[in-house]
């Protein structure tokens, strides 16, 4: 059978996968991997193509009624011969013959970073719980050591405040008369000295180096947060992700599209979606390229792609039921791909992506200045000490006259 000389070609356009530009003198310019693909399908064939589409912007999910929507519409309406790069599923060959698998793509989930932060107990962090308590044991034996050796009528509260002190730096004030006393409390500054340093310099960096939360990392950490509230989480209108996840044995797979599907959580395309859109409570769940073609473009630091597979989809090009030349298509395609023409297109569009990142920044820094709000907690330490230390001093002062008053009367 003659190959014919026009080939109409359902597209959505996709900045670096199939980018469409339409010229003064009316002609169409395609790049990007699908692009590419067409072309090099085009040139052996000697074919021309139309470029078709869809009124709404998607690849296409079954409805009600049995008609389907996007670009599987089109080929069941017979408005478009052939779609390149689409999904492989048992229910879309209801409507079209696809071609050997040419590609494949993971489904993942892609997050906005946690916002580093300083927490309110900051100034706990340089040391685990064990070195504190070791201070703590350390600074009681001190005590009794000191309450041995000094041989005065010194309470033991006061000895302790008194080797507290010298860990803050304070100077020491007990009565220190002999040799062995001295040797002691020589050993005692040493180790206050290296345990005060040791804190105030883990400290700084706690305070310049703020901490980061952990991000939600797996699928069933986002179902989650998602039925709790937390988070909404975003997919592509269409998407064989939809139908695919409510066949999914896996419960949270069920749960999320359910979520999406009773909030109406739908985006027309991931070209749709900005670095505003996805915020702080919202996760978007697509292939894993195009999300990574989205991270590449902004500042790579803000957002993060997860390393869990929801599923492994295979790529193909879609053919309409009656459409002629499916085999010729084939011999096409394994050629290409023995050839290594497919994968030097990815790798094309891959060193374009790496110019755009050092472009945009990749890579940014989580230092900052200290701030008077990263330091609250120890202001407002700080102030609830003077506020206590003027009413003990109030309250020594209406003691000392109670006393004087009734030293008087007797």
């Amino acid at each position: 059978m003659k190959f014919p000389s026009e080939i109409k070609i359902a597209a959505l356009p996709a900045k670096y996968l199939l980018e469409i530009n339409r010229n003064e003198d009316g002609s169409t310019q395609i790049r990007g991997t699908i692009g590419k693909l067409i072309d090099l399908i085009s040139s052996e064939f000697k074919f021309e193509y139309k470029l078709k589409i869809p009124s709404d912007p998607e690849f296409g999910i079954r409805g009600d009624d049995g008609n389907w929507t996007g670009l599987l519409g089109m080929m069941q309406r017979g408005e478009a011969d052939v779609v390149f790069s689409i999904v492989i599923t048992e229910e879309r060959t209801e409507v079209v013959d696809f071609s050997l698998p040419y590609g494949f793509d993971d489904a993942t989930f892609m997050v906005r970073k946690p916002v580093p932060m300083i927490q309110n107990t900051f100034f706990l962090k340089p040391f685990h719980l064990e070195i504190w308590l070791s201070i703590f044991v350390f600074l009681l034996f001190g005590t009794m050591i000191t309450n041995l050796i000094v041989n005065s009528k010194i309470s033991f509260l006061k000895i302790l405040f008194h080797l507290y002190g010298t860990i803050l730096e304070q100077p020491l004030t007990l009565p220190v008369k002999s040799s062995k006393a001295m040797a002691v409390f020589s050993l005692w500054f040493l180790s206050t000295f290296v345990l005060s340093k040791s804190y105030s310099t883990t400290l700084l960096s706690f305070l310049t180096v703020p901490f980061q939360p952990r991000p939600i990392r797996t699928f069933e950490e986002l179902a989650v947060v998602v039925k709790e509230g937390k988070y909404k989480c975003l997919v592509e209108k269409g998407n064989s992700l939809i139908s695919l996840m409510h066949k999914a044995d896996l419960e949270h797979s069920r749960s999320l599209i359910e979520s999406i599907e009773k909030h109406g959580w739908f985006v027309e395309s991931l070209n749709s979606i900005t670095a505003e859109t996805l915020d702080s409570q919202t996760a978007v769940i697509g292939s894993r390229f195009p999300l990574q073609i989205f991270e590449a473009g902004m500042d790579s630091g803000l957002f993060e792609i997860s390393e869990d597979v929801l599923m492994i989809r295979n790529f193909a090009i879609a053919f309409r039921k009656n459409f002629c030349c499916k085999k010729r298509f084939n011999t096409a395609l394994s050629r290409a791909l023995s050839g290594g023409l497919i994968q030097k297109f990815d790798k094309d569009m891959w060193n374009q992506l790496e110019i755009l990142s050092k472009k945009t920044g990749f890579g940014s820094q989580i230092h900052h200045q200290i701030t008077v709000s990263d330091l609250k907690t120890l202001l407002l330490m700080l102030l609830a000490g003077y506020i206590i230390s003027f009413l003990v001093f109030l309250g020594e002062i209406a003691y000392y006259r109670l006393d004087t008053k009734k030293q008087l009367l007797n």
